[in-house]
C-alpha cells in the first residue's frame, strides 16, 4: 500500500535522518515503531503524512506517486493522533465543533446542529468503547478539557475521518496507565475491524503488542531491522 523508494531526508545542517531507505508498508498491516530518541520515528511518520518532503526518492500509495502531494490532500486518507491531541483539532471549538470538522475533513464543513446531530449515535458507540462519558462535553471547548479527555476525543475524531491509513505518534505517553488502555483497546478494535494500515510510534511495549501486527526497529539512518 505505502512504498517509500530510495528516500533520503536531511534536515538543514543536520546529519541526515534517512539515506535511499527502501521498505513497503501492505495494505492492513499495523506497524509499532521502536529505537532510540533522535533515529527519526517521528520523522518518518510526518513524511508519510506530507508535512514533511523527503530530499530525495518517491513515495507511493497504492501504486501512486505522492511524494509532491501536501499534506492536506493526504489527509483525505490519512489520520493522525498525536502525542499533544490539540495538535489534532482547534482547541477554541468545541467538542461538537471538531467531531464535524473531522468527520467532513475541511471539505465543505458544516457545523450546523442538525449535522451534528447525526454524528451523535457513532460518537457515543465510541465515547462508551473508550469509558469516556462525553455527554456533559460535547458543547465544551476542546482546550478546556483533560488531556485524557482530549485525547479519547481526538481518537473519535480519527474514526469519524475514516482514514485508510493512520499515523499515531506516542498517542498514549500523556496518559495514565487507565486511560492509555481504555485508548489501546478501541485502536485495536477500529483498526482491525476496519484493515487499517497503521504505523505507531511507542516507547510503550504493551501499547505495541496490543494494537500492532508487527514490530519495525528503526536504527540510525532510516536503517529498519524488521
Amino acid at each position: 500500500m505505502i512504498t517509500l523508494q530510495n528516500i533520503s531526508l536531511t534536515l538543514g545542517r543536520q546529519a541526515s535522518f534517512f539515506q535511499n531507505v527502501t521498505t513497503t508498508i501492505h495494505a492492513g498491516q499495523r506497524i509499532a515503531i521502536i529505537g532510540q530518541n533522535g533515529v527519526g520515528k517521528s520523522t518518518l511518520l510526518k513524511l508519510i503524512a506530507g508535512s514533511i518532503q523527503p530530499t530525495a526518492g518517491t513515495l507511493l500509495y497504492q501504486g501512486r506517486d505522492i511524494t509532491s502531494t501536501s499534506l492536506q490532500e493526504r489527509s483525505l486518507f490519512i489520520g493522525q493522533l498525536f502525542q499533544n491531541p490539540l495538535s489534532g483539532c482547534i482547541g477554541s471549538f468545541t467538542v461538537a465543533e471538531n467531531c464535524m470538522l473531522a468527520a467532513t475533513k475541511g471539505r465543505n464543513p458544516t457545523l450546523h446542529k442538525p449535522h451534528i446531530k447525526h454524528l451523535q449515535p457513532l460518537i457515543n458507540h465510541w465515547a462508551e468503547v473508550v469509558h469516556l462519558n462525553i455527554a456533559g462535553l460535547w458543547n465544551q471547548p476542546m482546550h478546556t478539557l483533560s488531556g485524557g479527555q482530549q485525547q479519547l476525543i481526538s481518537f473519535i475524531m480519527l474514526v469519524l475521518s475514516k482514514p485508510q491509513v493512520v499515523l499515531l505518534d506516542e498517542p498514549t505517553a500523556a496518559l495514565n496507565p487507565k486511560t492509555a488502555s481504555h485508548l489501546a483497546a478501541a485502536a485495536h478494535i477500529f483498526l482491525a475491524e476496519n484493515s487499517i494500515t497503521m504505523l505507531c510510534v511507542t516507547h510503550d511495549y504493551q501499547v505495541a503488542a496490543q494494537i500492532a501486527t508487527d514490530t519495525w526497529e528503526l536504527l540510525p539512518h532510516g536503517v529498519i531491522k524488521k
